[in-house]
């Protein structure tokens, strides 16, 4: 699996992950792939962020992974 993934601060669009709580569900095709996603998140997620990561028949065909994000205030 070849990731892209550009780190832009905190991630553009998501609220400050100091003003709120942020829970990640990533849901992978292929388990090999956890790794190189865990690695992905160590290096653009902030380090209070919660995830949960399941194997899954993701429904787009053309998608290898999706995050489902729970935001809420602190």
């Amino acid at each position: 699996m070849k990731l892209v993934f550009e780190r832009m601060g905190f991630n553009p669009g998501l609220p400050d992950p100091t003003l709120y709580n942020r829970a990640f569900t990533i849901y992978l095709r292929h388990p090999s792939d956890l790794p190189v996603v865990q690695q992905m998140v160590k290096n653009n997620f902030a380090t209070a962020d919660r995830f949960i990561y399941l194997h899954s028949d993701i429904c787009r065909s053309e998608l290898d992974i999706e995050i489902e994000a729970i935001i809420t205030e602190k």
